[in-house]
């Protein structure tokens, strides 16, 4: 591509309503995934009075259950289309996140972190198949070369993960975290920031993501489909 043609493409993608739609969507939802993961080690050991080490132990189960979810999950989309599995992928992290601030014993917390990982396949998977079928729906209607809109889609995705530590830091500052205050102070804000914040992320997102469902029924066109 001429730099032309390459400027002609970047323009293009950022005037496509549906991509920004979508792309918004998808920054909602890392800020959610990951402004959890960067609270997961205070929220053990703060909230939950116990070793750091047991994060691990967390963050384990929920991966284990997001790889085992990822077949579902596509089985799922071609059946009740991507757009209606990305929204069940949001609601089932949701519930996870409501179990685990309620949760106090293992196996309760581990079962929780099960249900997060099995949302979070689906969030990890879903959303980038939707771009794919946008794009390639797009350049055979002889827009934007599907490199273009993976290009945005990738400078979306770091945009979303560098703003998850920020978001955690200015949460912790928030609640006024310091060393000098002692621990049990801080054990229900945090227990609501790692539930409170995720959940906002996730349903911003669903709203963009209806947004989106109805921008490709306006258009009649069939973007609720995997690439």
């Amino acid at each position: 591509m001429t730099p032309s043609s390459t400027t002609g493409a970047i323009f293009g993608v950022i005037a496509d309503r549906a991509f920004l739609l979508l792309a918004s969507c998808y920054v909602l939802q890392i800020v959610a995934v990951g402004v959890f993961s960067a609270l997961a080690p205070y929220f053990v050991t703060i909230g939950l009075g116990r070793d750091v080490s047991y994060a691990g132990a967390l963050f384990a189960g929920m991966l284990i259950a997001a790889t085992a979810s990822l077949t579902v999950w596509n089985v799922a989309s071609r059946h009740i289309g991507a757009i209606t599995a990305l929204t069940s992928a949001s609601a089932v992290y949701a519930g996870g996140l409501a179990a685990l601030a309620f949760g106090s014993n293992t196996a309760t917390l581990l079962a929780a972190c099960a249900v997060i990982g099995v949302g979070f396949g689906g969030l990890q998977l879903l959303p980038f198949a939707l771009m794919a079928h946008l794009a390639h729906v797009r350049a055979d209607g002889g827009g934007a070369h599907p490199g273009a809109y993976t290009g945005a889609w990738t400078a979306a995705e770091k945009l979303g993960l560098a703003l998850c530590p920020a978001i955690a830091a200015l949460s912790l500052s928030t609640i006024g975290l310091e060393p000098s205050v002692p621990s049990d102070a801080f054990k229900q804000p945090i227990r609501v920031s790692i539930v409170l914040i995720p959940a906002v992320g996730l349903a911003l997102g669903a709203i963009t993501l209806a947004l989106y469902a109805g921008e490709a029924k306006r258009l009649q066109q069939p973007m609720d489909r995997m690439a």
